[in-house]
């Protein structure tokens, strides 16, 4: 925290002097356009220290402490139960000492001249009501806190639906630069009370503070509440589709399974004929060799000369009807 507003009040701080010295010498001249100039240069200088300062910081402390560096963050994780209450009340005590420290810190490197200017204390600007800078601090910090919300992973997102994991630091960063464009002219864009309560307790200044309070608080309760409408239904719809995936895969699977069961039926009757047939049909059984042994061996000799007897028998016969005959 103490690094945080030494980059955001230090840039304040140290443009005020250069920035009054150009513009009174600009009035001077009758060319009285460029007094805009300045003036625009150093709401984009502020604008990016903030911005890009909290950025590096919430990215370094994410993983030790979650990055708390707002009371009005903190307090919305209390609120949506993602910071015990009694941590987000020593959350908040450490975010003002640091915001105290770190304004002391640049009072003691600025002159003489600019020590007694507010140190970058918020205050309204010229013609703004309090009804203006305290809606300007409502929706600047509901801006805010509702991005911390959506991008920063919560433990409530079960489902980590809106988890941007490391690059929620640069955009919640880019979200405070924005704020301080639009809200630098109206009050000095506070959006966190403890930057402001830092300025106002090392430069003494304490004109319409409590704006500075209630606007970012009332921002982040308003934020809650519409985070917790959102995500309530944003769950729901995920839930929905969830169930309807579900649904379609149970689908197939009853499909696959029923068009498996009707293969088999239409498989079964034919496994059952062809297996019947098989049962009916007889085994046909292959002719296998007799082994020779001795005694087929020598059967075999005698079995040949007993038909060559016959022969000649039959010749015999026949030579002696032939014979006779004459």
């Amino acid at each position: 925290m103490t690094v945080f507003v030494w980059f955001g009040v230090g840039s304040a701080v140290s443009t005020s002097t250069a920035t009054d010295t150009f513009i009174a010498a600009v009035n001077a001249t009758s060319d009285s356009t460029l007094t805009l100039l300045p003036f625009t240069d150093r709401v984009l200088h502020i604008s990016i220290a903030f911005g890009f300062g909290l950025a590096a910081m919430v990215a370094s402390a994410a993983k030790l402490s979650g990055g708390h560096l707002n009371p009005a963050v903190t307090f919305a994780l209390v609120i949506t139960k993602n910071c015990p209450p009694l941590r987000g009340f020593f959350y908040i005590l450490a975010q003002c000492l640091g915001a105290i420290f770190g304004a002391g810190l640049v009072y003691l490197q600025s002159p003489e001249s600019v020590q007694n200017g507010g140190m970058g204390a918020n205050g309204l600007g010229a013609g703004v009501t309090v009804g203006g800078a305290m809606i300007a601090e409502i929706v600047g910090t509901f801006a805010l806190v509702l991005t911390v919300l959506k991008v920063a992973g919560l433990k409530s997102d079960a489902n980590e639906f809106y988890n941007l994991g490391d690059h929620a630091p640069l955009l919640i960063g880019v979200v405070v630069a924005a704020a301080h464009a639009v809200m630098i002219p109206i009050d000095g864009c506070s959006i966190n009370p403890a930057r402001s309560f830092g300025s106002a307790v090392v430069g003494n200044r304490w004109d319409s503070h409590y704006i500075f309070w209630v606007g970012p608080l009332v921002g982040s309760f308003l934020a809650c509440l519409f985070y917790g409408a959102t995500h309530y239904w944003a769950i729901r719809v995920m839930q929905f589709h969830e169930k309807v995936k579900k649904q379609e895969k149970l689908a197939e699977l009853d499909d696959l399974e029923s068009g498996h069961s009707k293969r088999k039926k239409i498989k079964n009757p034919a496994i059952r004929s062809s297996s019947e047939e098989s049962v009916d049909k007889p085994k046909k059984t292959r002719k296998t060799r007799k082994p020779v042994t001795e005694t087929s061996s020598t059967s075999e000799p005698e079995s040949k000369p007993k038909k060559r007897a016959r022969k000649k028998e039959t010749t015999t016969s026949s030579s002696f009807y032939t014979t006779s005959s004459e």
